[in-house]
């Protein structure tokens, strides 16, 4: 398993590997819907969109933020149903923009 940022060909080599999954989590602050929209255009074969509003995050309670990181196991049961365990290498390729429409960081990730 890695453990830090993975490169192209070493993704590559392991797109049809049933123990990797490329999870596209694009998101843009301004426009929530752009994410997915991008995905839809183009994204890495195999990949499955996980939008943060939706997939990735607790429900707000007004008093935790904009994008609350759900409780563990929550968190647990969302990563079972990507078929995400402790065998699979989960590499997710993001862009995040922030408010003032820059990156904050970017490019194929493990996690």
């Amino acid at each position: 398993m890695f453990s830090t940022l993975v490169h192209p060909t070493t993704l590559h080599a392991h797109l049809e590997d049933p123990d990797w999954a490329v999870f596209d989590c694009r998101f843009d602050l301004e426009d929530p819907d752009a994410g997915e929209a991008a995905y839809l255009r183009g994204h890495i074969p195999g990949a499955v969109y996980v939008h943060l509003d939706r997939d990735l995050c607790a429900p707000r309670t007004g008093r935790n933020g904009r994008h609350p990181l759900p409780p563990t196991d929550l968190l647990a049961e969302i990563f079972a149903g990507l078929g995400i365990d402790e065998h699979v290498q989960v590499i997710s390729p993001m862009t995040i923009v922030a408010v003032a429409s820059r990156p904050d960081f970017g490019g194929p990730c493990a996690i």
